[in-house]
C-alpha cells in the first residue's frame, strides 16, 4: 500500500518540469490513469501574451491543476520548453489575482458552476449576446449535450495517459518554438481540439467571448470585419445547428483564423505598406524626370498637376487591390500553416486507433447567413474596397435565410459508436428522425 501511494503522488507532486519529464515519469505511475475532468484554455495578460492549458484531475478525492505551456528562449527557431506545472491541491488555483491576470477562452467542464470559470459566465449572469450596445466578455456554461450531434461525437473521457500521447505527437511534429508558427497559441490550439474531438465527454462548456464574434463564419463575410449590428438571434441560427459541439468547433475555427492574423497579417500588411509607398514614390521620381525640362513653360505645370492627380488616383486603386491580395495572402497562409497543419495531426492522432473506429474531425455545418455591407460614401468614392481592409471600416448587418435543416448522418460502423453512450446515441438518432428536430437531453452523470 505504501509502494501505491507514493507511485501516484510522486508524479504529480507539486512542481515544474518539462513535459516530456514529466508524463516519461507519470507513464511509470497509476496516475497515468487519472481521469482529465475539466480542461481550460487561458491567455496571460500581464507582460507578454502567453496562452496556457489548465487541466483538472481529481482522484483519491483530492483535486490536482497541471498548467501545460510552450515557451521559446528566443524569437528565433529554437528548441521549444514544453512545461508541466503540478499545482498543490490545498491552495486555490483561480481566484481573483489569476482571473484578473488570465483572459478566458473556453473551457470543457465535469460541474456547471466550476470554480475555474470567471464570475461573468457561470449561470444567470447575463444574457448570452450583446444587445443595445452593450458589450459582454463572456457567455454562461452551457450543457454540451443538447442534439444528436453531440450524442453522435461523444467519446471517452480522457486520461493523464491521453494527454501524453498528443503531446507526444505535438512535440514531435514541431519540437522548435517559433514566434510565426509553433509558439504557445499553436500548442494550446491544437491540444484543446484534438481534446475536444476525441474526448467530447463534459457535461459542460463554456466561452469567454460573445458567441456573436464566431458563430458568423469569417471568411465568408469578410476578414477583420466590424460587426456593428447583427440582425439574428439564437433560436435562428440553432434551427440550422442546434448542436453544442458544433458551437464548440466554431469557436476552435475562429481561433485558427485569428490565429492566422495574429501571425501573418501583420507581416503581409507591412510588405504590402512598404510595396505602396514604394510606387507613388517610383512614379513622381519618374516624372519629375521627365517634366524637368519643361516646368520653366505653362504646359509643363498643366502637366506637372495632371500627373500628380494621376499618381494619386492611381496610388488609390492600388491600396484597393493591394487590400484584396492581403486578405488572400493571409487566407492561403493561414490555411497552409494553420487548417492543414491541425488536420494532419488529427489524423496523425487517428492512426493511433483501430481503423473501424476513425471518426476525422469535425467541420460544423455551414449557416445559411446572408450579409450586407454599408460603408460612408466618401470611401467609395476614393476607389477603397472596404470589404478587404481591416477591421473599423465598415458595419455588416446579417440574417438568416429561411429553410430546412440538413439532418445529419449516423455513423457508419457500430465501432465509430462511443459504447458506454449508445443508448443516448440510438435514443437521439430516433428523435431525429421522427421530428427532425433537436433531440435535448439532460447532461449526463
Amino acid at each position: 500500500m505504501a509502494t501505491s501511494t507514493q507511485d501516484f503522488f510522486l508524479p504529480l507532486s507539486p512542481g515544474t518540469a518539462r513535459i516530456t519529464d514529466f508524463f516519461g515519469r507519470l507513464g511509470e505511475s497509476s496516475s497515468a490513469d487519472a481521469v482529465v475532468t475539466d480542461v481550460s484554455w487561458w491567455e496571460q495578460t500581464a507582460g507578454l501574451k502567453h496562452q496556457v492549458i489548465m487541466l483538472r484531475v481529481v482522484q483519491d478525492g483530492r483535486s490536482y491543476d497541471i498548467r501545460l505551456e510552450r515557451a521559446g528562449k528566443t524569437l528565433l527557431n529554437w528548441r521549444a520548453l514544453d512545461q508541466a506545472t503540478v499545482l498543490s491541491p490545498d491552495c486555490v488555483v483561480f481566484d481573483e489575482a489569476f482571473f484578473e491576470n488570465h483572459h478566458f477562452f473556453c473551457a470543457l467542464l465535469a460541474t456547471e458552476n466550476s470554480d475555474i470559470l470567471p464570475e461573468r459566465c457561470k449561470p444567470g449572469q447575463y444574457s448570452i449576446f450583446s444587445w443595445a450596445g452593450q458589450t459582454f466578455t463572456g457567455a454562461p456554461a452551457m450543457p454540451a449535450f443538447q442534439d444528436f450531434v453531440d450524442h453522435k461525437w461523444r467519446g471517452p473521457p480522457p486520461t493523464l495517459r491521453d494527454v501524453s500521447r498528443y503531446l507526444t505527437i505535438l512535440a514531435s511534429r514541431q519540437p522548435n518554438y517559433q514566434i510565426w508558427g509553433s509558439n504557445c497559441f499553436w500548442l494550446s490550439r491544437n491540444l484543446f481540439h484534438i481534446l475536444a474531438l476525441r474526448h467530447y465527454s463534459f457535461p459542460f462548456l463554456a466561452f469567454g467571448i460573445d458567441l456573436d464574434k464566431f458563430v458568423v463564419p469569417r471568411n465568408d463575410l469578410g476578414l477583420g470585419l466590424s460587426r456593428n449590428h447583427l440582425d439574428f438571434t439564437e433560436d435562428e441560427w440553432r434551427k440550422y445547428d442546434p448542436s453544442s459541439i458544433g458551437l464548440l468547433f466554431r469557436f476552435l475555427h475562429h481561433e485558427e483564423w485569428r490565429n492566422g492574423v495574429l501571425m501573418f497579417r501583420r507581416a503581409v500588411l507591412y510588405v504590402m505598406l512598404g510595396c505602396l509607398g514604394l510606387i507613388p514614390g517610383v512614379l513622381i521620381w519618374g516624372f519629375q524626370a521627365v517634366t524637368l525640362g519643361l516646368i520653366k513653360k505653362p504646359i509643363g505645370a498643366i502637366v506637372f498637376a495632371c500627373g500628380t492627380l494621376v499618381i494619386v488616383a492611381f496610388t488609390w486603386i492600388c491600396a484597393s487591390v493591394m487590400g484584396l491580395l492581403m486578405r488572400v495572402a493571409i487566407e492561403l497562409l493561414t490555411e497552409w500553416r494553420i487548417r492543414e497543419v491541425t488536420e494532419d495531426l488529427v489524423f496523425e492522432v487517428e492512426l493511433t486507433l483501430p481503423p473501424d473506429s476513425r471518426r476525422g474531425d469535425f467541420i460544423p455545418p455551414e449557416l445559411p447567413f446572408v450579409g450586407t455591407a454599408s460603408h460612408p460614401k466618401w470611401r467609395s468614392f476614393l476607389l477603397i474596397q472596404t470589404q478587404y481592409l481591416p477591421s473599423g471600416w465598415r458595419s455588416l448587418s446579417i440574417t438568416v435565410e429561411e429553410g430546412e435543416r440538413e439532418l445529419p448522418t449516423p455513423w457508419e460502423k457500430d465501432e465509430q459508436i462511443y459504447a458506454p453512450g449508445r443508448d443516448d446515441y440510438e435514443m437521439a438518432l430516433q428523435k431525429l428522425r421522427q421530428t427532425g428536430a433537436s433531440a435535448v437531453d439532460s447532461p449526463p452523470s
